[in-house]
């Protein structure tokens, strides 16, 4: 070979760079178009997060008791504190399983979200005019019973709109925003001059931009527009939701629309009940898997405690004497905002399964350390070492929210998004988003009779079992969907 002969390969032309570069930006500009898109859609999670937890830190608020306390004892005012937060679970788990996947699968994502965010404004703006129980109670069923509309079709949207490269990210989201409307209803409720009543207005604001938006901002799902019309017409429809969706990348738009429409012709019309549990072939046997993993995720992510920590932390901490409870709420809800943050980069690169096993394990060693913490604060009588312990059992308490973000908190809403297809997805949303309220309507009803019957620190420790079960249902019984 001849030491100064020309090279092999020539230098690329400034046209091909050009067309790279032009390619790289066209993508970007797509990807961001995506994220937009999605945080507005996620409004709706910030909405129900806000519902969630301002009733926890408002109820603690002397105005609230002197108006809907009155001259009951204090038993029956707890009792009605308590309905207050079953009742919202009630109403997101009758939505979950019975108008939701009705209006998903007929209407469409968008109507679904839009009739859930109408509803969470009546149901706030009961609660922000009435100081009648009964009538209260109710105003909270309502706000359940929209919140759990958005936070049934919400998932199933994003999931169906966004590219499975930054489909875990996108999903993510959903918790993201749901833990940013808790953080900024605990944030808020701080200071003492802040008022109930404005407190239950916050939901009305992400509501009402929600509502005002929706079918501005929000393109259909290409997906549910193939599988209700397929036909030239719902080709159209599915074309230019996705052009919106890529930036007009031509390209892309044409093969996602191919896979999307041999994906839905392979499968049939939306399956019964009944031809879901009949069905005795490999297919019917992996659907009914499909359901109970789906099933158990959100079942075994109430059964670890959270719930007792968002809706009983300030009186957790009001009890171990570590200051201002309100303040030390809003540290846990802080740090389950920075860890869920954290999920978001991590998931579509360390994959689901290792996120559930590594959460597990950090909620586990944390839990335990709270149960043994929380023992130390009921049996200490010096008050500078109950005060102390009292400190632990926050860092404790921060340390199983950190751990819970970072997992459990965002994944069981991804995961069955993910796993089904598309003619059982309504049912499998369905199923899974019920049991998730439910058993939240079980443990949020039952806490008070529990921590009656086993203490603070027995509670701690049926959580902490609990949460080794789980890492056993995990190891054995959930794959990975990442990518």
């Amino acid at each position: 070979r001849e030491p100064h002969c020309a090279p092999c390969f020539p230098p690329p032309s400034p046209i091909r760079r050009a067309d790279a570069v032009g390619e790289h930006s066209s993508r970007a500009m797509a990807v961001t178009k995506i994220y937009l898109i999605v945080l507005f859609a996620c409004l709706g999670s910030v909405l129900f997060g806000v519902t969630v937890g301002n009733f926890g830190p408002a109820s603690l608020k002397r105005p609230f008791e002197e108006a809907f306390a009155k001259d009951e004892n204090e038993n029956m005012f707890k009792f009605f504190k308590n309905c207050c937060t079953t009742f919202l679970t009630i109403g997101a788990a009758v939505a979950s399983l019975s108008a939701a996947p009705v209006l998903a699968g007929h209407y469409g994502r968008r109507l679904t979200l839009c009739s859930g965010a109408a509803l969470s404004i009546v149901g706030s703006l009961l609660q922000v005019l009435v100081v009648e129980q009964r009538v209260f109670v109710f105003a909270r069923l309502i706000s359940g019973f929209g919140g759990g509309c958005v936070m049934y079709a919400l998932p199933m949207f994003i999931s169906e709109i966004a590219p499975p490269a930054i489909r875990g990210a996108c999903g993510s989201a959903v918790q993201l925003c749901f833990v940013i409307g808790m953080v900024a209803a605990a944030g808020l409720n701080v200071p003492e001059g802040f008022s109930f009543q404005w407190s239950f207005a916050l939901p009305l604001f992400p509501a009402c931009a929600l509502v005002a938006g929706m079918f501005f901002v929000l393109p259909m799902s290409p997906r549910f527009v193939l599988l209700k019309r397929q036909n030239t017409d719902g080709v159209v429809k599915a074309r230019e939701a996705l052009m919106k969706l890529r930036a007009n990348d031509r390209d892309a738009v044409e093969q996602e629309l191919a896979e999307i429409q041999e994906d839905i012709s392979s499968q049939s019309e939306s399956l019964s009940w009944t031809e879901i549990v009949k069905d005795s072939g490999t297919r019917g046997r992996s659907i009914r898997q499909r359901l109970f993993v789906g099933c158990m995720l959100q079942v075994l992510q109430q059964l670890s405690g959270v719930n007792a920590i968002v809706t009983r932390g300030a009186d957790i901490f009001k009890a171990a004497g570590v200051g201002n409870p309100n303040l030390c709420n809003f540290a846990v809800h802080g740090t389950n905002l920075v860890f869920t943050l954290v999920l978001l980069v991590v998931i579509d690169r360390w994959g689901r399964r290792f996120l559930l096993l590594l959460s597990g394990a950090g909620m586990l060693a944390a839990m335990s350390a709270a149960a043994f913490l929380a023992w130390k604060v009921e049996n200490t009588e010096d008050e500078g070492m109950k005060k102390m312990w009292g400190w632990m059992l926050l860092a404790a308490v921060c340390t199983y929210m950190a751990s819970f973000a970072v997992g459990w908190g965002g994944v069981p809403w991804l995961y069955p998004s993910e796993i089904f297809p598309m003619d059982v997805k309504e049912k499998g949303m369905s199923m899974s988003g019920g049991c998730q309220w439910i058993f939240n309507c079980l443990i949020v009803g039952a806490l008070d009779f529990q921590i009656a019957q086993m203490g603070t620190v027995g509670t701690f420790v049926s959580y902490a079992a609990c949460i080794a079960a789980t890492l056993a249902f995990v190891d054995r019984c959930v794959p990975e969907t990442k990518g």
